[in-house]
């Protein structure tokens, strides 16, 4: 994604259509927070202008939205392109879907919990209230029983 000194979106590349299912027409001249999903707390968002502006790059993950609603993860790198005079007159970002990666670390954060449970509760009632409370905080689920 190239955006202009606004954050104004100015190119996108095929993968971009493909993953979020908005083609570049359609997203041309649009800042790129119409795609916030809602995780991504406000604070990442003014730390990402605070070092841009400063003319350093910046790295980090937001949850966004597909156009048809579903989310996803990616990890941006963006970073600022200046003109002969030193003025940003762009941004770059390169970004990586990985909400797989992130399901497959839940996961496995939540089996090695369950394991830990199983050996240190001697007493079966607790070990499943463990076990759902596990589900509902680590794996994010709205109801365990």
């Amino acid at each position: 994604m190239v955006t202009d000194p606004k954050g104004d979106i100015e190119f996108v590349n095929r993968q971009f259509t493909r993953l979020t299912g908005y083609t570049s027409e359609e997203i041309k001249g649009k800042n790129p927070r119409f795609l916030q999903g809602g995780a991504t707390p406000q604070e990442i968002y003014e730390e990402l202008w605070t070092t841009l502006m400063s003319g350093k790059n910046w790295s980090g993950e937001f949850q966004n939205r597909k156009k048809n609603g579903s989310l996803f993860w990616e990890f941006a790198n963006i970073s600022p392109v200046r003109d002969d005079r030193g003025q940003i007159e762009h941004f770059v970002a390169v970004k990586e879907d990985i909400t797989e990666r992130k399901r497959i670390h839940r996961a496995l954060k939540m089996l090695s919990s369950v394991n830990s449970a199983l050996i240190h509760n001697e007493d079966e009632c607790r070990l499943l209230q463990n076990i759902c409370d596990i589900g509902t905080g680590i794996g994010a689920y709205s109801m365990v029983w």
